[in-house]
């Protein structure tokens, strides 16, 4: 039989990240993962943190958002973006930031493309 390598994204449990693709390429399945993870951050803060005026849920927008994300690299860069968009997103403290970043660690760091081989009549 041919063998094949192929990329998916598991959890560290070992878990398949339901919904992702399995892909031929390291690439395709980082892009998988990235959308699966934003999709898995966005989940988070709607069940978690619930109302509009909550600082996370606003966090959550920009993060949804795509390009305020390199600005939540660090609270000063994310501050002084705020002021200089002249955004007001429920009054966003350090601690809110803080915590934001934590929860999106925890999720990127629990996730990850791994390598694996199988016959190459398995795929699509």
């Amino acid at each position: 039989m041919n063998k094949e390598n192929v990329y998916l994204v598991r959890g560290k449990n070992g878990e398949y990240a339901l919904g992702t693709k399995i892909c031929r390429s390291s690439n395709g399945a980082k892009n998988s993962m990235n959308n699966f993870v934003d999709g898995m951050i966005d989940y988070k803060v709607r069940t978690n943190y619930s109302g509009f005026n909550n600082p996370m849920n606003g966090l959550g927008y920009l993060w949804r958002w795509g390009a305020a994300k390199p600005a939540l690299k660090e609270w000063k860069t994310l501050e002084q973006y705020l002021l200089t968009c002249q955004l007001n997103i429920a009054k966003i403290t350090e601690q809110d930031y803080d915590e934001f970043i934590e929860l999106v660690t925890e999720i990127e760091d629990y996730w990850h493309v791994e390598e694996v081989t199988q016959d190459g009549n398995d795929t699509n």
